[in-house]
Parts: structure tokens; sequence; C-alpha cells
């Protein structure tokens, strides 16, 4: 499950890099599914707000599918910035757009190709 402070934790980590935050970049975010309905309605809703959308079934061991323990997951992308208000409004509306789907939001990962971080701005973390 993810949460608010995963969202900071990550954009700080990003922002050390040298992370322009600000420049539009391919994010992915991601659920976590217990049934493929409720995969399926989370990637509709998903896909009507602009966003790409794909469903998966995780590999399972054997144990798992014959307990009928099967998962999917569902990974949504867009174009945009990082904006920190966007992402903690998105982490709002996801994770209960999977839970009404008997599911959780995972969080989310951006795009930060090498020629993405400027190398001036790179910092430590304490």
């Amino acid at each position: 499950m993810h949460d608010h402070a995963g969202d900071e934790e990550l954009l700080g980590v990003l922002e050390r890099l040298g992370v322009d935050l600000h420049k539009p970049r391919e994010i992915n975010f991601l659920f976590v599914m217990s049934s493929s309905e409720g995969a399926a309605q989370v990637s509709q809703s998903l896909t009507k707000t602009g966003f790409d959308s794909e469903v998966s079934e995780l590999p399972v061991s054997w144990l798992a599918r014959l307990l009928g323990r099967k998962r999917w997951t569902v990974s949504a992308t867009r174009q945009m910035p990082l904006d920190r208000n966007v992402i903690r409004a998105l982490t709002t509306q996801f994770s209960g757009l999977a839970a009404a789907a008997g599911g959780v939001y995972d969080g989310w990962e951006a795009n930060v190709a090498d020629a993405q971080i400027d190398p001036d701005q790179l910092t430590t973390g304490s």
C-alpha cells in the first residue's frame, strides 16, 4: 500500500538526484487487485480519465493458484510533471478507487533517463 509519506520520500530522492520535477515525463501508477473484474473496473476508470492502462495477471505459485489466490496488476501511464500536489491528489484518488474495487494502490514510478538529470543540481542526502 502506498501513501503520501511514500510520495514525499520518492520525490525527495529524485530531487537529490537533480531531477527536474517540472519537466513532463512518463509516470507509471501501479495497482494490485484481488479479482480480474476489479482490475478491469479500475483500468476502465483510468482510461476514461486519460491514462493508458493495462491489466496483467501476476504469476503465483501453483499452491496459491490452487487456493484461488490469484492477483492482477493494473498499470496506468501518463506523461506529466511530478507536481507534489497532483501526486498527492492522485494517491488519495487512486487509493479510494483501488479499495472500492477490492485492491490496493501500490504507488508510482517515473522515467528519469540520464539526460533528464541535471548534474549541476546533484546533492547528497543526509
